[in-house]
C-alpha cells in the first residue's frame, strides 16, 4: 500500500505566512506538482528501478491519493490512466507526471 501525505497546514485554515519550500513544491491538496517531487514520488515508487511502473501500480498509487471525498471505480481509474499513458503496461515517468498533474488540477 503506498502512503501519501498532505503537506503543510489544513488547506482550508486561512493564516497569514509565507508557504515554506515544501508547500510551493505541492498543490493545495498535497500532490507534488514540480518536476523535482514528481520525479521524487516517482522513483519512490519504481520498487525495481526499472523506469517504470506498472499499470496495475499505478491504478492502485492513483486509487491512494487525495480523490477528495470520492472513491473512483477501477474502470474509472483505468479511464483516467489510459488518457495519458500509451497502452504498453508499463507507465513512463512522463505520463505518470501527466496523470499526477491532471489529478492536481481537479
Amino acid at each position: 500500500m503506498v502512503h501519501l501525505s498532505r503537506v503543510g497546514p489544513s488547506p482550508y485554515k486561512a493564516t497569514n505566512r509565507h508557504l515554506t519550500a515544501e508547500e510551493l513544491d505541492c498543490n493545495i491538496g498535497g500532490l507534488p506538482v514540480t518536476d523535482n517531487k514528481l520525479r521524487e514520488l516517482f522513483h519512490s515508487l519504481d520498487s525495481n528501478g526499472n523506469g517504470f511502473l506498472d499499470f496495475n501500480e499505478m491504478k492502485q498509487v492513483y486509487m491512494h491519493m487525495e480523490n477528495y471525498g470520492l472513491e473512483p471505480s477501477e474502470r474509472e481509474v483505468e479511464t483516467h490512466i489510459m488518457r495519458y499513458h500509451n497502452g504498453s503496461g508499463k507507465v513512463t515517468f512522463e505520463e505518470f507526471s501527466c496523470i499526477i498533474l491532471a489529478m492536481a488540477q481537479r
